[in-house]
């Protein structure tokens, strides 16, 4: 396979955990790889547009060394010297990594590497943390190993395809599509979605079973017991390959409440989901986050692990639990020991695997017990145990829960490094910063969610500046003493070492506790340099012929697992383990007080369509701006009009408040509210959710619940809101004020609000914004402000409109760079008669919501007719969900 035919480079995209193929032939033309088994040339909206983040001047240029530019020696030493201080002084636990599954699995390696092998602490871990750790936890209580069962072919051959805590059609939108378009060819297979929320992945259910928060393990638990009463289980599979199953069961059968009271779904609905699942043989459940950012995510996992066992669902084409990994490459991180609970190569800390892994890396210095996890870590920071920390392709100044704890450990910690590519809300806080290889620039392997290993190619040329991630923790490594351990020329050098470890004594002839591990890349541990870089798209476990040509591979066909006796393990998993907050008004309640001074709110937070993570890299992208473009807490109509319809709210919890704009939204349930999680305070000063999300964590796993936050909301006073247009980046505003950044290509677009008074308001604005040739209108009689600064070669720097009365998003659609100020004045005018646009829903073609309706009330009855007319669907397709959604919300018919 040429992977690098006339200039035609095949990559893979750095977002999600579907690890979608590309192929880039320049810095401008990048396009979805035809020949790839994960995506078959499609692309979402974010892959889509990747290009454009290309296209950016403000990436990190040079490595400063206390906010001064230095070179890279010099940094590379300074990040030495903190090191070797704080271990003489404090001992190796006072040292700590802070990866990313956005990093390459060379990256992982080198950095788990010198940190538990050489430094000797387990003080590393990662933002995957937050993301699948809980799933992980489950994989090796029920199969001995962290190993996902199915593949995505496991997808086109179900009858019942089930979203657990999953709104894929946004977060893994060509898995979703794959789902979606399976469906269009079986019509005998059903999708259920189990969410608290209406999402866009209900467009194509056949069930939408909206269960309260936390009720997930409730759910399968009956399910188990359904499955036992009814005669459905497979008792030969039992006997033959698990362990356990009594004691679920009996866990399972615990005298409890009713099952739709726990759940908050109608019986009908739970006994029709329950025949389904009993009848289909070929059946995934595919969960995400809202199974695994919980409490008791560890256990939500197993319980449906549980069910999955008891009908011999495992393994076999079309039936599978299916954990999805949230990020590129967190599943290439798990495997090189990436979390600070793992050694490496799958291995834990028991003592033979210690021993194992000491011998092959000659490792003096290796630590012999898991390290702290990621709110651990934080706190630990916090508690002045921390001294020096190293954070890597992340942002947790934005991410973390109990983000002000988090905000004030970066704050104190004595040496904080960051490398990343563009600056974030956490190099804001760090005493050096190394400029990081981006996307585009830098070479290795990435597994994504079904196993696959990928290789994400370089096709920018990088310069003295600018290095990998591995090759600068190399160098440290070498400066720490360790050179001949460190002493990588390439990516390929560390993916050899890499796949050698996992194959290291990984046979049944040793006596350990864990003689032989299903994770094993012997085959790849000797590839040379060219194999390496022609390395097509391969699954493990590895098949013969798997590194010529791609063959999908099932885990668990067999019946054996990574057990000490080949058996899967039943979890036994109470039904009371789940916590359920009581909300505090009923329907009825909300309906006979509709001005409550406050209302308490379960808060769920989650993802935007076209947004990534903390928005370093999508908040650029003018494109992507346009679905999304202002953090907006979602709220049932009743819950918003107990508190008068207000615009924006204020949220509180740990005494922590956040103001931000609200808007009603009829698939949230009553008593509970949306808030994403992408916006950080250097792009708004509403959005950061994390300040009210709790650090209450799975005991297990360790991973915060960021899905169940009991908050008290009440409405916030709005006087006014407006617009500002800058040719520049704003760098402050006055703390009264609210505002979010919307970037466009040529300019950067602010909306704003503020309590004050308009007047007030405007002054301070104008005092905090450049002096110069300044044009106003004002009209008092309407309370609107309308001023802009001529530039020196005409035209103007900025602009700005402030008014008493809602303004619409017209602008988000057009950049606005007029050549005189009337112009200004009659597109920026919130009085004008024209209808204010909406929402958009196609980002690739600017097609709004508004648009989309006159077409379905014009006589579009499918989603294929309003392709035709309008163009929306036509490209990356994430859009067709929410077009499927407008058209039932119209009665219109089902997608033709």
């Amino acid at each position: 396979m040429d992977n690098h035919n006339n200039n035609k480079i095949k990559t893979t995209c750095p977002y999600c955990g579907v690890g979608c193929g590309l192929i880039a032939e320049s810095k401008n033309r990048i396009y979805g790889d035809i020949t790839h088994p994960a995506n078959f040339g499609e692309l979402c909206a974010k892959g889509s547009n990747l290009a454009a983040s290309l296209n950016n001047n403000q990436r990190l240029p040079t490595a400063q060394v206390n906010q001064q530019p230095a070179s890279l020696e010099h940094a590379l030493d300074a990040i030495a010297e903190k090191i070797s201080h704080c271990i003489n002084e404090y001992g190796p636990e006072s040292v700590a990594f802070y990866g990313s599954g956005q990093l390459l699995t060379e990256d992982y390696y080198v950095a788990n590497k010198l940190m538990k092998g050489f430094i000797g602490s387990s003080n590393i871990d990662t933002n995957s943390r937050l993301c699948m750790a809980s799933a992980v936890v489950a994989h090796q209580r029920a199969f001995g190993e962290d190993c996902v069962p199915g593949c995505y072919q496991d997808f086109d051959m179900a009858d019942l395809v089930i979203l657990v805590g999953s709104n894929a059609a946004w977060t893994h939108p060509i898995i979703y599509r794959r789902i979606s378009e399976a469906k269009q060819k079986n019509p005998n297979m059903k999708l259920v979605v189990i969410d608290p929320r209406k999402t866009a992945s209900c467009a194509y259910a056949d069930l939408h079973l909206a269960i309260n928060p936390d009720s997930d393990i409730a759910l399968f638990n009956g399910l188990l017991r359904y499955l036992e009463q009814t005669d459905k289980t497979d008792k030969d599979y039992i006997e033959q390959h698990t362990e356990g199953f009594s004691k679920a069961l009996e866990a399972a059968s615990a005298k409890q409440a009713p099952l739709s009271e726990l759940c908050g779904v109608p019986e009908q609905q739970l006994n029709t989901f329950f025949h389904w699942f009993s009848d289909t043989d070929k059946t995934v459940t595919a969960y995400c986050m809202g199974v695994n950012q919980s409490r008791c995510g560890s256990d939500k996992a197993n319980a449906i692990i549980n069910c999955h066992l008891a009908t011999g669902r495992i393994g076999k084409p079309g039936a599978s639990p299916f954990s999805l990994t949230g990020q590129p490459n967190a599943m290439g991180g798990r495997e090189v020991g990436g979390l600070a609970t793992q050694l490496a190569a799958h291995m834990g800390f028991e003592t033979d695997s210690i021993d194992r892994v000491k011998r092959f890396w000659s490792a003096p210095n290796i630590t012999t017990k898991p390290g702290l996890k990621a709110v651990d870590l934080f706190q630990a920071i916090n508690a002045g145990k921390i001294k020096f920390l190293w954070v890597m392709a992340t942002n947790p100044a934005v991410s973390m829960p109990e983000l002000a704890s988090v905000q004030s450990a970066l704050e104190k910690i004595p040496h904080l490094v960051v490398s990343d590519k563009f600056p974030t809300e956490t190099s804001h806080y760090a005493d050096i910063i190394l400029p990081a290889a981006g996307w585009g620039e830098k070479d290795g392997t990435v597994t994504n969610s079904e196993r696959t290993i990928s290789r994400q190619r370089s096709f920018l040329p990088l310069t003295d500046l600018i290095k990998p991630d591995w090759w600068a923790i190399c160098q440290v490594a070498k400066r720490l003493g360790f050179s001949d351990a460190f002493n990588f020329e390439s990516s390929a050098d560390i993916f050899r070492e890499h796949a050698a470890l996992s194959a290291f004594e990984n046979n049944d002839n040793n006596t350990s506790s864990q003689s032989k591990r299903i994770f094993n890349l012997a085959e790849l541990s000797e590839l040379s340099d060219d194999q390496y870089n022609e390395l097509p798209p391969t699954q493990w476990p590895l098949k013969m012929d798997s590194i010529s040509q791609f063959t999908s591979s099932r885990l668990f066909s067999d019946g054996q697992f990574a057990t000490h006796n080949k058996k899967a393990q039943f979890i036994a998993i109470p039904s009371n383990t789940s916590r359920r907050l009581d909300k505090p008004q009923a329907s009825s309640d909300v309906v006979n007080k509709p001005h409550a001074t406050e209302l308490m709110l379960i808060l769920n937070t989650g993802r935007e369509r076209d947004q990534w993570h903390t928005r370093s890299i999508t908040g650029k992208i003018a494109k992507l701006n346009l679905h999304s473009w202002q953090p907006t807490a979602k709220l049932h109509p009743d819950d918003l009009a107990s508190l008068g319809n207000p615009s924006h709210i204020e949220a509180n919890n740990l005494q922590q408040t956040l103001i931000i704009k609200c808007q009603a939204d009829v698939q949230q349930k009553l008593g509970e509210v949306f808030i994403p999680m992408h916006w950080g305070f250097t792009s708004s000063n509403q959005g950061q959710v994390n300040k009210l999300v709790t650090a209450e964590a799975d005991p297990y796993s360790g991973q915060p619940s960021c899905k169940l936050t009991q908050i008290t909301v009440k409405t916030a006073t709005i006087n006014w809101t407006g617009w500002l247009a800058s040719l520049n980046k704003i760098d402050s505003f006055p703390k009264s004020s609210l505002w979010t950044e919307i970037k466009q290509n040529n300019q950067y677009l602010y909306h704003l609000s503020a309590a004050d008074d308009i007047s007030t308001s405007s002054n301070l604005l104008l005092d905090s914004l450049t002096k110069g040739a300044l044009l106003a209108k004002e009209d008092s009689q309407q309370q609107q402000f309308t001023y802009a600064l001529a530039a020196e070669k005409g035209g103007f720097d900025w602009w700005l409109q402030l008014s008493e009365k809602n303004s619409s998003n017209n602008l988000i659609e057009q950049e606005t760079q007029p050549s005189d100020f009337e112009n200004i004045l009659q597109r920026a005018s919130l009085n004008s008669d024209k209808k204010s646009s909406s929402r958009i829903i196609c980002s690739c073609y600017s097609i709004s919501q508004n648009q989309i309706s006159q077409a379905i009330d014009g006589g579009c009855n499918s989603v294929n007719s309003l392709s035709r007319k309008l163009g929306c669907g036509n490209n990356c397709g994430v859009c067709k969900p929410e077009l499927k959604a407008m058209l039932c919300d119209k009665q219109s018919i089902e997608l033709s």
